[in-house]
């Protein structure tokens, strides 16, 4: 996604773009629907352009209990100042892009693809209370309940451990 200085410059207020999640670079993010749109704005601040707003994007994830496939819509803030010097200032908590004065443009679309990947929970969970599936027949537990008998008592999965001698 290209943002050319002449729109940082005048300033943009609420400009919407409409990305393929093809233009994006592969990152393994399984995107539910081709389009994400995005709405910036631009001000002048001091050296810098401030570069804000927000990403809407739908994904399609699979959850790590039960392996069922769910769709989630992200909703994720953008905000960057665009830089003409390479150098950081540590003085501002937002993401610094550098715009050398030679170019016209500056592509995010590494950003963006960043920032979705990191929305991404660690645990995918298509329910809160997910029950997962059965570890003996493999049954959804969320759709079935199976006859699958649980000796507790018997079958301790830490039993081989007793066994092990440490010096």
């Amino acid at each position: 996604m290209k943002i050319l200085r002449s729109d940082l410059e005048l300033g943009m207020n609420k400009k919407l773009f409409e990305v393929s999640s093809q233009d994006l670079p592969e990152k393994g993010i399984n995107f539910l629907d081709d389009r994400i749109i995005c709405n910036l704005s631009s001000v002048k601040f001091m050296k810098y352009f401030k570069l804000y707003g927000n990403l809407k994007v739908k994904l399609k994830l699979e959850c790590d209990r039960c392996l069922n496939s769910f769709n989630e819509n992200y909703d994720l803030k953008i905000n960057f100042l665009v830089s003409p010097s390479d150098k950081r200032d540590e003085k501002y908590e937002s993401e610094i892009i550098f715009l050398p004065e030679k170019n016209d443009y500056i592509d995010i679309s590494d950003l963006i693809s960043d920032m979705i990947i990191l929305e991404k929970p660690i645990k995918s969970l298509c329910l809160n209370n997910c029950k997962g599936l059965c570890n003996q027949c493999g049954k959804n537990l969320n759709h079935v309940n199976c006859s699958c008998k649980f000796d507790l008592k018997n079958n301790n999965v830490f039993k081989a451990l007793k066994k092990l001698k440490l010096n």
